[in-house]
């Protein structure tokens, strides 16, 4: 088995020795890949998983990668087919069904580029999504989590000037920020790299959030996320542009924005520091939808305030003032007080 193979293999057993796949033959476009066509002008975060995806596809299909596949050579047994490999091989479905969301962004860019027909287009679109069920993934996170994170910040010392005097360390108030705006907001860490300093308007307690699918919602703060980003901007400086710098071990700011990576290695890091179970960034999100629906039992104000767009109900439509959800918001307090930050 070659090194390409062994790199898709489940319980050491080759994905062809289980279905061979159909043979995907053709010329690749000498002016555009469909695949980079198709993510023209989506997020970073859409890119890394598209790509990470057709990546995979292209090996299965025995390419290097997928600028090297002519995609326009693809037909719907070669997709059916493939459905059926990652099937034996155990993949979640919710896995599989994000490859073929991603094939067909991919031939749809192909047909639009006279690459494929609108015939065998249509034949790929038969190609059903995989149902299925798992259990889900993280957790809900308690009051007293939340509070360790806190007090592992407050608590992360430097020592600063010639006198070595001992202070807070520039990365413990960016960091509160940002636990603040994820825990309140229940943000993806994407659009928590994404924020903009003036997309914060600290005198009414609001943002303005551009989520998935380029749609705009309001997150409301409370006081404790307030002086959580207020002690960061009086260290980053109070100008516009990328809310969240990477600070170097010396303690200086870098100008620039932090990736969605980044965001997840601090949370790591500060989950690691507080000594709590494991946390990812999106169990802050999940935190966030839980407690919303605990206190208002409304599933439309809940999707509304987490920016979810979902196919199956009317939230997209919802027109509910802002008081409404101001108030669903206001059932979350992030715990730092203006003395705890200083």
């Amino acid at each position: 088995m070659s090194q390409r193979d062994s790199r898709f293999t489940r319980e050491n057993r080759p994905i062809r020795e289980m279905k061979s796949l159909p043979v995907l033959s053709g010329e690749t476009s000498a002016l555009a890949n469909p695949v980079d066509t198709y993510l023209a002008g989506k997020s970073p975060e859409t890119r890394r998983k598209v790509i990470s995806h057709m990546n995979k596809v292209a090996i299965l299909f025995d390419y290097k990668n997928y600028l090297e596949t002519p995609w326009g050579s693809i037909r719907y047994e070669h997709v059916q087919t493939l459905i059926g490999v990652l099937q034996q091989q155990k993949y979640a479905h919710t896995t599989i069904n994000a490859i073929l969301s991603a094939i067909r962004g991919t031939v749809r860019a192909a047909m639009g580029m006279r690459l494929l027909s609108a015939d065998d287009y249509q034949r790929i679109m038969l190609v059903k999504m995989v149902s299925g069920v798992r259990l889900p993934t993280g957790r809900m996170m308690d009051p007293d989590e939340i509070q360790a994170l806190v007090d592992a910040c407050l608590s992360d010392i430097v020592k600063s000037g010639k006198n070595t005097r001992a202070v807070r360390s520039p990365a413990a108030y960016r960091d509160l920020a940002i636990f603040g705006m994820m825990y309140i907001g229940g943000l993806r860490r994407s659009e928590v790299a994404d924020l903009n300093a003036e997309d914060i308007d600290l005198e009414t307690k609001e943002a303005r959030i551009i989520g998935k699918g380029n749609k705009e919602r309001m997150l409301f703060l409370d006081d404790g996320t307030v002086t959580a980003v207020k002690q960061w901007l009086a260290i980053r400086g109070n100008h516009e542009g990328a809310l969240f710098y990477r600070v170097l071990k010396s303690g200086k700011l870098q100008a620039g924005r932090l990736s969605a990576q980044a965001i997840y290695n601090i949370v790591k890091k500060r989950q690691k520091e507080a000594g709590i179970s494991e946390i990812s960034p999106h169990d802050f999100r999940k935190t966030f939808i839980s407690t919303i629906l605990a206190e208002t039992g409304d599933l439309r104000v809940a999707q509304a305030l987490a920016g979810h767009s979902d196919p199956k109900t009317t939230a997209s439509y919802d027109r509910r003032d802002m008081k409404e959800m101001r108030k669903a918001a206001e059932s979350l307090r992030f715990p730092l007080t203006n003395e705890a930050g200083e």
